[in-house]
C-alpha cells in the first residue's frame, strides 16, 4: 500500500515552503529599502537642492580653474558650466542612481552570484541606511568611485585587462582609491593592462589639459595639492579669490562633529570625550595613521597570499575575498571619512554572500555569516532598534556602537583577516595531508637479490 505524501500529492513539500518564505521576505525587504531610498534620498531632499559636499564644490564656490578634486569631477563641471539649466544638482542626484545599479551589477557578476543568492545581495544593498543618505547628498565623486572599483572587480574577474584603468580612473575621482592600485596589480600583473592604462591615461591628460588650459606640471601640482586652488567667494566687493583649506592642516588632527566625520580618530576623539582643538587630537591622528597603514599593509599581504602564495586557495575565492576585504578598508583609509564613504561596504557584503556559497566547510560559513549579520546590522541596518527606542522610550539607536560605525567596521576587517588566515592554513594542511597520502600509496621498489660472490674457489 502507498501512502501518499503532502508533496506527492499537491507536489508542495517543506523546503519549497520555506523557499518561498524566503524569497517573500527578500522581496518585502528590496520593496522597504527603496521606499526608503526614494523618500529620504529624494522626496524629502529635492526641496534642499541636494545641498552637502558635492552641492557646495560643484555649484559652489569653485571658480573652475585648475584641478578640484579630480579630473573626472572637473569634467562633470565643463557640462555644468556647458548648459547650466540641464546638467543642474537634480541630474547629478538623479544620475546617481544608475551609478549605484552599475556598481551593484558589476559586484554581482565579479562574484558570480545567481540565483537567491543573487537577491540575497540585491537585499543586502538596498536596507543599507548609508544609500539613501548617499542619495539625498548627491554623492556623486563616491558614486562615481563605487561604480569604477567595481568595474575594476568585474575586469579582473574576466581578464579583461581594464581592471587598472578602471581603479585609475577612479583614483583620478578622489584619490583614496589609489589603495585598490596594490591589489589590481598583484591580481591582474599583465603587461597588457599596463599598456593599456598608458593610452587612456595620455588620452585622458590630454583632454584635460586641453579643456583647463593647463599644463601637466600645474595639473600635477593642484592634484596633489588642493591648497594651490583658488576658490571663489562673495565678499562686500564682489567676488574675490582666496587659497583652499592647507591640506596639512585638515590632516593634522580629527573633527569631532559626530554628524559629519565618523572615522576612526573622530571615533576615539568622541569615545574619550574631547573637544574639537584639544591638545591630545593629534596623537589620536597619529594613532588613526598607524593603525590605518598596519591594516592596509596586512590586507596587501593577506591578498597576495591568497592569490599567489605557496598554498594559495582557489583563484575564484581568493579575488572575491581579496576585493571584499579591500572594500571594507575604504572607511577606515578616508581619512575624512562622510557616512556616505560607507557605501564602498556594500560590495563587501555581496562578496560575504558569494563566499558563505562557495565556501565548503560548514563551520567557516557560519562563522562568516554570523560576522556579516552582526556587523551589518552596527554598520547599516539600525531600524529594529529605531523601533524599539520608539516603543520602549530607549536611546539606544545614539549608543557608540550606532553612532560610530567605524568600530563595527573594523571588527569586520579583523573578522575578514581571521578568515582569510584560516582558509590559507586550512588549504595548506589539506594540501599536506592529500601528499602525506599520496606518498603513503606508492609501493616501495622492488628489493633486489643480493648478489653472489665472485672468484675462484680452491678445493
Amino acid at each position: 500500500m502507498t501512502i501518499v505524501g503532502p508533496k506527492s500529492a499537491c507536489g508542495i513539500g517543506p523546503r519549497h515552503v520555506a523557499r518561498f518564505t524566503i524569497l517573500l521576505a527578500l522581496a518585502t525587504s528590496i520593496a522597504w529599502g527603496v521606499r526608503v531610498c526614494i523618500l529620504e534620498g529624494f522626496v524629502y531632499e529635492w526641496p534642499r537642492h541636494f545641498r552637502g559636499d558635492f552641492y557646495n564644490a560643484m555649484f559652489g564656490s569653485w571658480n573652475g580653474q585648475g584641478i578640484y578634486y579630480g579630473p573626472v569631477f572637473v569634467m562633470e563641471h565643463w557640462f555644468v558650466t556647458l548648459a547650466p539649466s540641464v546638467f543642474n544638482e537634480y541630474f547629478y542626484g538623479v544620475m546617481n542612481v544608475p551609478l549605484l545599479l552599475l556598481a551593484l551589477f558589476f559586484a554581482t557578476k565579479a562574484s558570480r552570484l545567481a540565483g537567491l543568492a543573487a537577491i540575497v545581495g540585491v537585499a543586502a544593498w538596498a536596507c543599507f541606511q548609508w544609500v539613501p543618505y548617499a542619495f539625498s547628498v548627491s554623492a556623486n565623486p563616491e558614486m562615481v568611485e563605487l561604480m569604477l572599483l567595481c568595474a575594476a572587480w568585474f575586469a579582473v574577474s574576466r581578464r579583461t585587462s581594464l581592471g587598472l584603468t578602471a581603479t585609475v580612473a577612479a583614483t583620478m575621482t578622489k584619490r583614496i582609491p589609489i589603495v585598490f592600485l596594490p591589489l589590481v596589480i598583484i591580481a591582474e600583473p599583465t603587461k597588457r593592462s599596463i599598456a593599456v592604462l598608458g593610452v587612456v591615461g595620455l588620452v585622458g591628460v590630454a583632454v584635460l589639459g586641453l579643456g583647463q588650459h593647463t599644463g601637466p606640471d600645474a595639473m600635477a601640482r593642484f592634484t596633489l595639492n588642493s591648497a594651490a586652488l583658488l576658490l571663489q567667494q562673495t565678499g562686500t566687493s564682489g567676488y574675490h579669490a582666496l587659497p583652499t583649506d592647507d591640506v596639512p592642516d585638515i590632516l593634522a588632527q580629527p573633527f569631532a562633529y559626530p554628524s559629519q566625520f565618523l572615522g576612526l580618530s573622530n571615533a576615539l576623539a568622541r569615545l574619550f570625550g574631547r573637544s574639537i582643538n584639544d591638545w591630545t587630537l593629534p596623537f589620536f591622528q597619529g594613532f588613526y595613521y598607524v593603525v590605518a597603514l598596519g591594516v592596509l599593509g596586512f590586507a596587501t599581504y593577506l591578498a597576495f597570499a591568497l592569490l599567489h602564495g605557496p598554498r594559495r586557495i582557489p583563484r575564484r575565492d581568493a579575488e572575491v575575498l581579496s576585493f571584499g576585504i579591500f572594500f571594507a578598508l575604504m572607511p577606515l583609509v578616508a581619512i575624512t571619512t562622510h557616512p556616505h564613504t560607507f557605501i564602498f561596504v556594500l560590495p563587501t557584503w555581496t562578496a560575504i554572500v558569494a563566499l558563505v556559497g562557495l565556501d565548503p566547510n560548514v563551520w567557516r560559513k557560519r562563522a562568516l555569516a554570523a560576522l556579516a549579520a552582526g556587523c551589518y546590522f552596527f554598520i547599516g541596518f539600525p531600524a529594529p532598534i529605531v523601533l524599539v527606542d520608539r516603543y520602549l522610550g530607549t536611546h539606544i539607536r545614539f549608543s557608540v556602537p550606532f553612532q560610530d560605525p567605524i568600530w563595527a567596521n573594523l571588527i569586520l576587517l579583523f573578522g575578514l583577516f581571521a578568515y582569510g588566515s584560516i582558509r590559507l592554513h586550512d588549504h595548506a594542511r589539506a594540501a599536506d595531508e592529500r601528499e602525506s597520502l599520496s606518498s603513503s600509496l606508492i609501493p616501495d621498489p622492488p628489493m633486489r637479490p643480493a648478489a653472489e660472490p665472485t672468484g675462484s674457489q680452491s678445493g
